[in-house]
């Protein structure tokens, strides 16, 4: 931690002010404005809770801008527990945590109280709450480094908040400058619930196009259906178990020294976080003969199930090889599922073991002793719907185009976080002025 005035005051010169243009001034917190820490009323005792006062913890300051938190409590838990009524306005900061909760800026829109793992940096005639919050939000990896303990993990406390050094411009520029950057913000908030807004839309039409309940045109075949183990499907669709679809094989165990390099692996989290896997996504690498590559080795097709977590919902996550890699592996964590036959378009595998119905069955029969787990067994007694490859391929070809959709918009809003990255950079340093008559 920095505890020096004139250190701190250099390393905010040299990174967050590289030069003073106009009337800007650099201050400590505390030099113009206070701060304080909130505190958590006796969980044991129910009448402190349930009443007309916001109770925020620090879990819930990623929302950056705050309107509204889970918590609530009585005026007889304010008045028996340390925490205290803040105005509206005060820029937040996460204390504690080794998480990303210390360091982690907001500010809160409506008046509340929080638990004492947060700072409330109080409004004040000198400084515009917008612009220091994103003055600290800018800073999040420094005010991490101020640390108190050793190697940083003892957290933030208060004195330590009043002592960082700020940047303050006239309070015109202070608002131009958060204005600017709430406008960004607005952009990034209305990308969030696009990108919402098309995930629902796409898993709603996975679950009818998946099920049958809606058909795509050209495959209408009246209005005929049977019930199945996987619910009612239409008349001119089969059912099939998996055992009769794929071979499964379990994936590679090695010593954490044989992990780093050598040999591409599919690894849980590549399986976990998408439904269709390209070689270039693949980042593990792990050192193995050729015999043991050719005993693992994946193929263009081969679905991938993950086979072990924490919790059921987590357990045979489907994923499929998009492209046929080169000596590539997989990982003990995970399940291959090998074709037996081309019952199934490799389009289709990335999203037909994601239906309600289908999910159930298979953490139904998963098993659960300390651990989430499935196996080859268990899966190849899960049946799925099989539609016509033609039907496959359709429905495929539209699940597609909606992923493609929100990738582009995912695409957008990264490009807007990164313009707001170099704003921030611009701004908050004086190498871009906003107010009429000031020095570039």
């Amino acid at each position: 931690m920095i505890t020096d005035y004139k250190q701190q005051e250099h390393l905010i010169c040299k990174k967050h002010l590289p030069r003073f243009n106009g009337k800007w001034i650099i201050k400590q917190i505390g030099d113009f404005t206070s701060c304080t820490a909130g505190g958590t009323p006796s969980t044991f005792i129910p009448t402190y809770w349930g009443g007309e006062f916001r109770w925020m913890n620090s879990g819930e300051l990623h929302q950056k801008f705050v309107n509204e938190v889970e918590g609530k409590i009585t005026q007889e838990g304010l008045r028996n527990s340390s925490t205290k009524l803040i105005p509206k306005k005060c820029v937040l900061v996460g204390l504690a945590g080794q998480g990303k909760t210390r360091g982690t800026v907001a500010i809160n829109l409506v008046e509340l109280c929080t638990n004492q793992s947060i700072a409330a940096i109080f409004p004040s005639p000198e400084h515009v709450p917008e612009y220091l919050y994103y003055n600290l939000e800018f800073r999040y990896d420094e005010l991490r480094s101020f640390s108190s303990g050793e190697g940083g993990r003892g957290g933030l406390n208060l004195a330590i908040i009043e002592s960082i050094l700020v940047p303050l411009p006239e309070k015109p520029e202070q608002r131009a400058i958060a204005a600017a950057l709430s406008d960004v913000d607005a952009l990034i908030a209305a990308l969030d619930r696009l990108i919402a807004k098309k995930r629902d839309n796409k898993q709603a039409a996975m679950q009818e196009l998946l099920t049958g309940k809606r058909r795509l045109p050209g495959f209408v075949c009246g209005n005929r259906s049977k019930q199945t183990d996987v619910g009612t499907i239409p008349a001119d669709w089969d059912i099939i178990t998996l055992g009769d679809l794929f071979t499964f094989k379990n994936g590679l165990n090695k010593g954490k020294e044989h992990f780093g390099y050598g040999t591409p692996i599919v690894n849980y989290m590549d399986v976990y976080k998408r439904s269709g896997i390209h070689a270039a996504d693949i980042n593990g690498r792990v050192s193995l003969s050729k015999q043991e590559i050719k005993t693992y080795e994946v193929h263009k097709g081969d679905v991938f199930f993950t086979r072990t977590s924490e919790t059921t919902d987590e357990i045979g996550i489907a994923s499929v090889m998009l492209d046929d890699p080169k000596d590539t592996v997989f990982s003990g964590f995970v399940l291959r599922a090998r074709p037996r036959n081309d019952y199934l378009d490799d389009q289709f595998k990335k999203y037909c073991f994601s239906t309600n119905e289908v999910r159930r069955a298979i953490v139904s029969k998963s098993s659960y002793t300390t651990r989430a787990l499935t196996n080859g067994h268990l899966l190849s007694i899960v049946t799925i719907p099989l539609p016509s490859i033609h039907e496959q391929h359709a429905i495929a070809t539209v699940l597609s185009d909606m992923d493609a959709e929100i990738a582009a918009l995912e695409t957008r809003r990264q490009k807007t976080l990164a313009l707001k990255q170099g704003m921030m950079q611009e701004l908050l340093t004086g190498r871009i002025r906003l107010v009429k008559g000031a020095e570039a």
